[in-house]
């Protein structure tokens, strides 16, 4: 049974992300989180996903209040695990996942055109901030199944 925490971890590993914001889930009016005296969420460490979202159902996850990265997460079918896989593990996806920090969709959007544009006064700053060499070493349709999975392997 997957707990929020757990699912939280996931979605970190699987955007490449490194947990150093906020985040929540809601589903059905309620939002779930760390526990904090300041924000009043349930914990997320009693929530479990398959009680939680049915088949076909879905939760939103946000992550980053100030970045306001907004995910629908949906149940598409359960499966029965198989005994020679490995749990969780990533079937799909698409695109390069946004460095965090980069000021949310908006901000991700002005990433890319500031590194297609070598006279934006910007555009040196932002590749030393990336640790790039070249705008050429970052492509935004880049997706990278093997390497997400193996991240994801690295979860405790």
């Amino acid at each position: 049974m997957a707990r929020l925490d757990r699912l939280h971890q996931v979605i970190q590993a699987a955007m490449g992300w490194q947990n150093c914001h906020l985040h929540a889930f809601s589903a059905y009016g309620i939002q779930y989180g760390r526990r904090s005296s300041e924000l009043d969420f349930v914990d997320e460490t009693t929530a479990v996903l398959e009680v939680l979202v049915k088949e076909g159902g879905h939760l939103d996850y946000d992550y980053d209040f100030g970045d306001s990265w907004e995910h629908r997460v949906t149940v598409e079918r359960r499966m029965t695990a198989e005994a020679d896989h490995h749990y969780p593990a990533c079937v799909d996806g698409a695109g390069a996942c946004p460095p965090e920090d980069c000021g949310g969709p908006g901000g991700y959007e002005d990433l890319k055109r500031t590194l297609q544009d070598s006279a934006d006064p910007e555009h040196e700053d932002l590749l030393r901030w990336l640790g790039l060499e070249t705008a050429a070493d970052f492509d935004p349709a880049h997706f990278d199944l093997r390497e997400i999975n193996r991240q994801l392997r690295t979860l405790d």
